[in-house]
């Protein structure tokens, strides 16, 4: 019975497949073994094993817990042999005789892990190990019998699983090639000079069938895409090869400002490198924004306004009580004086700068210690852009 009981357990999964063979056959190249342990020590045959702490006192014993034994396979009986060359080895190279253990399959990839305690051993002697060799066969192969169903149960659902998404894979596959197509007629019917700069657009979805999401990209090798693509990427060299040169169109527009309305000064300073650039810029708008001269220019509020409007006449400035501070944001409320003033200035832009922009911004100044605003005032700020160059100013208003 025992020996029918061995069988079934090397016929599972235990004990290689040399049993049989004689003891020389396990040697076949001698001299390439010789070669790699001369001069060094061989390793030897240890098995990790657990004395259980109870049958250890009950015998009498002063000692237990997890210990390494050097073991001779000589002593041992070919079937115990067999179970010891079977048992998993541990990263300190020794047999692990602590408990069965058992990869139980739970699907095509994943196993549980399994373990089974062994009988309780009073001692780490010759004779204990072999009675747990002995053991060890009998109660795999109970755990191999326990998992069996649960095996099976596993293994149909799985199999259930594989059939209902086999059932399904064509209605999402159908699915899926409509939200490609439309991904890819919205890329092929958006403007091509938006598509300039940005990456190809990619869609997430979510398929009606189980509620699952799918990410859908657009295929670079569809032949219309590809098309699309070169198209793109066209303009795109183009638009960069146009913003690399922006630097000279823009040193261009001054050259040809100086030359056309710098004062004989400023022609001198700026052969020289010596007419700053702010000053030029200022020229330039004084130019652009010619046709409003007949608009008084708004004027900033000052400290002094603000000290004054808070009734300090103290002489002296105190950095930290006295300091000011300001802003300016879009106006959301206007008199029908400033309304007057801010329909002027648009009709004159309608007629000499249709692309300039007209904002009614209201700017407020304050003690940094107070919670309210001492000095308010609006403007109406004008901004157009010529050439490479924005130009902005702000006009009084009313």
């Amino acid at each position: 019975m025992a020996a029918r009981r061995n069988a079934a357990y090397n016929a599972a999964s235990v004990g290689p497949a040399h049993a049989d063979e004689p003891e020389w056959s396990q040697s076949t190249q001698p001299t390439l073994s010789v070669r790699k342990t001369y001069g060094a020590e061989m390793n030897k045959v240890n098995v990790l094993v657990n004395v259980n702490r109870e049958a250890a006192i009950l015998a009498g014993r002063k000692q237990y817990g997890k210990t390494v034994v050097d073991i001779d396979p000589a002593d041992l009986s070919e079937e115990q042999r067999k179970t010891l060359a079977s048992l998993p080895v541990n990263e300190n190279d020794c047999s692990n005789l602590t408990e069965v253990s058992y990869k139980s399959p739970r699907g095509a990839n994943s196993y549980c892990h399994v373990t089974k305690k062994l009988p309780p051993i009073k001692d780490a002697s010759p004779e204990s190990i072999k009675a747990l060799l002995d053991a060890y066969p009998q109660i795999f192969l109970a755990c191999v019998a326990e998992e069996k169903p649960k095996v099976a149960e596993y293994k149909a659902k799985e199999e259930l699983q594989q059939a209902e998404e086999a059932a399904k894979k064509p209605a999402i596959e159908l699915w899926k090639a409509d939200k490609l197509e439309a991904l890819i007629a919205k890329y092929l019917n958006s403007d091509v000079h938006e598509l300039i700069g940005k990456k190809l657009p990619s869609s997430l979805a979510t398929c009606l069938i189980d509620n699952k999401w799918y990410r859908f990209e657009l295929p670079i090798s569809d032949e219309r895409v590809k098309v699309r693509i070169d198209e793109v990427q066209a303009l795109n060299d183009a638009a960069k090869v146009y913003a690399d040169a922006a630097p000279m169109r823009k040193q261009a527009q001054i050259d040809a400002w100086v030359t056309a309305h710098a004062t004989d000064g400023q022609r001198r300073r700026f052969a020289r490198g010596l007419l700053p650039e702010a000053e030029i810029l200022n020229g330039m708008c004084d130019t652009v924004f010619g046709w409003l001269n007949e608009f008084t220019r708004f004027v900033k509020i000052t400290d002094a306004e603000v000290l004054k409007a808070e009734n300090d006449d103290d002489d002296i400035y105190d950095s930290e009580a006295d300091a000011c501070e300001y802003e300016s944001k879009e106006a959301t409320k206007a008199t029908d004086d400033e309304c007057n003033k801010l329909e002027a200035i648009e009709r004159a832009v309608l007629t000499e700068h249709p692309s300039a922009k007209t904002t009614l911004t209201n700017h407020n100044g304050g003690l940094s210690r107070n919670n309210h605003w001492s000095v308010t005032r609006k403007s109406i700020l004008v901004e157009t852009m010529v050439g490479e160059i924005k130009f902005a100013r702000h006009y009084a208003c009313p």
